[in-house]
């Protein structure tokens, strides 16, 4: 009886972070579409897509390992994870220090803050991932449900506010930054990972890590505001 009715609270959270995940975007339109321009509704649209592409390409689809995890290496979940955090974050920092260079390299007229910080978003939406895989697996109903809403309902509040009372111009930077930000990049992850006591091999290494791309992170968001205040073309266009 208490099994059934665990899954039943289970199954209720699950849907309810879900319907939020995928009816704020939809709920949202009319508000940003009203204090957004078209040019810069256009802008913020490609930046989440180009986010959702990159975040699967980081991640490789290894969060699907996770769930033959707990039947092939049952007591072993743990060391599992960790291991495909790490490749994950290893590979995804590759990826950012590639970017950089051939961004250094050539000479790109673009947006290079909102480029790094979309790699930095990326690559935390895969992490992330991940670890909702995990937690999903163990009936964590509410603590993976808490994940899934409270970066996209700060996101979307600090944006609006930004947008409307803050920013005069580039108003996609008033969207873009505050998701990046609120999405749980590595070093929210950190925090997300002590909550329900996920044990990280490597675990020092990994705390550093998380500091440096908190400091890249905000370098990027800095960056990517300072560029776009001298730059009238959109960081997307060609």
């Amino acid at each position: 009886m208490n099994d059934n009715v665990s899954l039943k609270k289970a199954s209720t959270f699950y849907l309810i972070g879900s319907l939020f995940n995928k009816g704020i975007g939809f709920i949202t339109v009319p508000i940003f579409t009203r204090i957004l321009t078209l040019s810069d509704y256009g802008i913020v649209t490609t930046y989440n897509s180009w986010v959702s592409i990159i975040s699967m390409f980081i991640s490789l689809a290894l969060y699907m390992g996770i769930r033959l995890s707990f039947v092939d290496y049952e007591k072993k979940v743990n060391d599992f994870l960790s291991t495909i955090l790490l490749f994950t974050f290893s590979y995804g920092c590759c990826i950012l220090a590639f970017v950089c260079v051939i961004a250094y390299i050539l000479p790109v007229s673009v947006n290079i803050g909102i480029i790094v910080l979309c790699l930095l978003q990326s690559l935390g939406s895969a992490l992330i991932e991940e670890v909702s895989q995990f937690l999903l697996m163990q009936v964590r109903y509410k603590f993976r449900t808490a994940i899934m809403i409270i970066p996209n309902l700060i996101s979307t509040i600090v944006a609006v506010v930004v947008i409307r009372y803050v920013l005069r111009s580039n108003l996609y930077l008033g969207r873009i930054v505050p998701t990046a930000s609120a999405d749980f990049a590595p070093d929210g992850l950190w925090r997300v990972l002590r909550g329900p006591g996920i044990v990280l091999g490597g675990g020092g290494l990994f705390r550093r890590a998380a500091a440096f791309l908190r400091a890249a992170r905000g370098a990027c968001a800095l960056a990517a505001a300072v560029s776009s205040w001298h730059c009238v073309s959109s960081p997307f266009r060609m």
